[in-house]
C-alpha cells in the first residue's frame, strides 16, 4: 500500500501543506476554520 504524503492530503482537501500539518499536529488551529480542519481529518483518513 502506498503511504500517503501530507502533499497528497493537501490536494484532496484543497488546502497548504502547511493548513495539513497544523491541522495534524494540533498547533494554533484558530485560525482554521473548523470546516476546513474537518475536510483535512476526513482527506488523511481516507
Amino acid at each position: 500500500m502506498a503511504r500517503v504524503r501530507m502533499s497528497d492530503v493537501a490536494a484532496h482537501a484543497g488546502v497548504s501543506t502547511a493548513t495539513v500539518s497544523m491541522v495534524l499536529n494540533g498547533v494554533n488551529t484558530t485560525r482554521i476554520s473548523a470546516e476546513t480542519q474537518q475536510r483535512v481529518r476526513e482527506a488523511a483518513s481516507v
